[in-house]
Protein backbone atom coordinates (compact mmCIF):
# COMPACT_ATOMS: atom_id res chain seq x y z
CA UNK A 1 0.00 0.00 0.00
CA UNK A 2 1.48 3.18 -0.79
CA UNK A 3 2.06 6.11 1.79
CA UNK A 4 -0.99 8.83 2.04
CA UNK A 5 0.47 12.09 0.43
CA UNK A 6 1.08 13.73 3.27
CA UNK A 7 3.74 11.06 4.18
CA UNK A 8 5.55 10.78 0.59
CA UNK A 9 8.89 12.67 0.20
CA UNK A 10 8.35 16.05 -1.13
CA UNK A 11 10.62 16.64 -4.54
CA UNK A 12 9.79 11.92 -5.54
CA UNK A 13 8.83 11.66 -8.91
CA UNK A 14 5.48 10.50 -9.02
CA UNK A 15 4.55 6.71 -10.09
CA UNK A 16 3.18 7.06 -13.96
CA UNK A 17 1.19 4.61 -15.34
CA UNK A 18 1.95 3.47 -19.07
CA UNK A 19 -0.68 1.81 -21.04
CA UNK A 20 1.20 -1.65 -20.89
CA UNK A 21 0.71 -1.11 -16.92
CA UNK A 22 4.26 -0.34 -16.18
CA UNK A 23 4.72 2.26 -13.76
CA UNK A 24 7.67 4.37 -14.40
CA UNK A 25 9.37 4.14 -11.13
CA UNK A 26 12.47 6.26 -10.89
CA UNK A 27 13.40 9.71 -12.34
CA UNK A 28 15.55 7.67 -15.37
CA UNK A 29 12.30 5.78 -16.28
CA UNK A 30 9.92 9.18 -16.46
CA UNK A 31 13.29 10.86 -18.47
CA UNK A 32 12.54 7.89 -21.38
CA UNK A 33 9.33 8.03 -21.24
CA UNK A 34 9.45 11.86 -21.89
CA UNK A 35 11.23 11.91 -24.27
CA UNK A 36 9.40 9.08 -26.46
CA UNK A 37 5.91 11.48 -26.01
CA UNK A 38 8.28 14.58 -26.71
CA UNK A 39 8.50 12.63 -30.34
CA UNK A 40 5.54 11.46 -30.77
CA UNK A 41 3.95 15.02 -30.16
CA UNK A 42 6.81 16.27 -32.35
CA UNK A 43 5.44 14.12 -35.32
CA UNK A 44 1.73 14.99 -35.26
CA UNK A 45 3.02 18.75 -34.99
CA UNK A 46 5.01 18.97 -37.80
CA UNK A 47 2.68 16.51 -39.84
CA UNK A 48 -0.34 18.68 -39.15
CA UNK A 49 1.85 21.90 -40.29
CA UNK A 50 3.52 20.00 -43.38
CA UNK A 51 -0.28 19.40 -44.11
CA UNK A 52 -1.10 22.63 -44.07
CA UNK A 53 1.39 24.00 -45.86
CA UNK A 54 0.62 21.46 -48.68
CA UNK A 55 -2.82 23.45 -49.17
CA UNK A 56 -1.26 26.67 -49.05
CA UNK A 57 1.11 25.77 -51.47
CA UNK A 58 -1.37 24.31 -53.87
CA UNK A 59 -3.19 27.83 -53.94
CA UNK A 60 -0.09 30.06 -54.35
CA UNK A 61 0.46 31.17 -50.94
CA UNK A 62 3.41 32.05 -49.37
CA UNK A 63 2.86 31.92 -45.54
CA UNK A 64 0.17 30.75 -43.67
CA UNK A 65 -1.32 30.85 -39.43
CA UNK A 66 -1.72 28.18 -37.44
CA UNK A 67 -3.83 28.01 -34.51
CA UNK A 68 -3.45 26.10 -31.06
CA UNK A 69 -0.92 23.33 -32.27
CA UNK A 70 -0.51 22.87 -28.31
CA UNK A 71 -4.12 21.56 -28.12
CA UNK A 72 -3.66 19.26 -31.28
CA UNK A 73 -3.90 16.07 -28.85
CA UNK A 74 -7.10 17.35 -27.46
CA UNK A 75 -5.23 18.10 -23.88
CA UNK A 76 -5.67 14.26 -23.47
CA UNK A 77 -2.49 12.80 -21.42
CA UNK A 78 -0.29 11.36 -23.71
CA UNK A 79 0.45 7.90 -22.94
CA UNK A 80 3.52 7.12 -21.29
CA UNK A 81 4.75 10.30 -19.66
CA UNK A 82 1.14 10.92 -18.87
CA UNK A 83 1.03 15.15 -19.28
CA UNK A 84 -0.71 17.18 -21.06
CA UNK A 85 0.64 18.41 -24.67
CA UNK A 86 0.38 21.92 -23.42
CA UNK A 87 2.85 20.90 -21.05
CA UNK A 88 5.56 20.02 -24.12
CA UNK A 89 5.06 23.83 -24.76
CA UNK A 90 5.03 25.62 -21.52
CA UNK A 91 7.06 23.42 -19.50
CA UNK A 92 6.01 22.22 -16.03
CA UNK A 93 4.47 24.37 -13.38
CA UNK A 94 6.65 25.36 -10.41
CA UNK A 95 3.99 26.48 -7.19
CA UNK A 96 6.89 27.50 -5.39
CA UNK A 97 7.85 30.34 -8.10
CA UNK A 98 4.28 30.53 -9.46
CA UNK A 99 5.66 29.87 -13.47
CA UNK A 100 6.44 27.12 -15.86
CA UNK A 101 9.68 25.65 -15.36
CA UNK A 102 12.06 23.89 -18.60
CA UNK A 103 14.27 22.50 -16.20
CA UNK A 104 12.80 18.77 -17.43
CA UNK A 105 13.49 19.68 -20.64
CA UNK A 106 17.49 20.54 -19.57
CA UNK A 107 17.40 17.23 -17.95
CA UNK A 108 16.25 15.09 -20.94
CA UNK A 109 18.55 16.73 -23.44
CA UNK A 110 15.15 18.53 -25.31
CA UNK A 111 14.33 22.03 -26.51
CA UNK A 112 10.57 23.01 -26.01
CA UNK A 113 8.20 21.92 -27.90
CA UNK A 114 7.77 25.17 -29.59
CA UNK A 115 11.70 25.76 -30.49
CA UNK A 116 12.16 21.84 -31.54
CA UNK A 117 9.15 23.12 -34.30
CA UNK A 118 10.92 25.77 -35.00
CA UNK A 119 14.15 24.61 -35.51
CA UNK A 120 12.86 21.50 -37.81
CA UNK A 121 11.30 23.99 -39.98
CA UNK A 122 14.31 26.49 -40.31
CA UNK A 123 16.27 23.12 -41.48
CA UNK A 124 14.32 23.17 -44.27
CA UNK A 125 13.95 26.90 -45.37
CA UNK A 126 10.55 27.88 -43.54
CA UNK A 127 10.26 30.73 -40.73
CA UNK A 128 8.11 29.98 -37.96
CA UNK A 129 7.29 32.86 -35.80
CA UNK A 130 5.24 32.47 -32.67
CA UNK A 131 2.90 35.44 -32.99
CA UNK A 132 0.39 34.74 -30.40
CA UNK A 133 -0.92 37.90 -28.19
CA UNK A 134 -1.49 37.16 -25.01
CA UNK A 135 -3.46 40.35 -24.32
CA UNK A 136 -6.28 38.60 -27.26
CA UNK A 137 -6.41 35.84 -26.16
CA UNK A 138 -5.17 32.53 -25.10
CA UNK A 139 -4.72 30.85 -27.78
CA UNK A 140 -1.33 29.98 -29.70
CA UNK A 141 -0.61 31.46 -32.92
CA UNK A 142 2.12 30.40 -35.50
CA UNK A 143 3.39 31.82 -38.66
CA UNK A 144 4.55 29.98 -41.25
CA UNK A 145 6.42 31.39 -43.92
CA UNK A 146 8.35 29.99 -47.08
CA UNK A 147 9.53 31.95 -50.61
CA UNK A 148 8.36 31.34 -54.00
CA UNK A 149 10.35 27.74 -55.59
CA UNK A 150 11.75 30.68 -58.33
CA UNK A 151 13.43 32.19 -55.31
CA UNK A 152 14.80 30.21 -52.91
CA UNK A 153 15.92 27.49 -56.01
CA UNK A 154 14.20 24.42 -54.89
CA UNK A 155 10.93 23.10 -53.45
CA UNK A 156 11.18 23.60 -49.61
CA UNK A 157 7.33 21.10 -48.99
CA UNK A 158 9.38 18.09 -50.69
CA UNK A 159 12.72 18.65 -48.82
CA UNK A 160 10.73 18.46 -45.32
CA UNK A 161 9.94 15.01 -45.86
CA UNK A 162 7.25 14.53 -42.97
Amino acid sequence: MSPSPSLRKKNSMPKILTPSGVRASNKREFIIFFKQDHNTLKAMVVNHIYDMIKGSVSKGKTSIRVWNVNRLHNNKRLPLSNMKPSTFFTGTWDPVRETHSKSLFEEAGLLPMLDTVIHTFKEKGYTVKDVSDKNLSNSMVLLVEWGDEEEDGGDCLSELGA
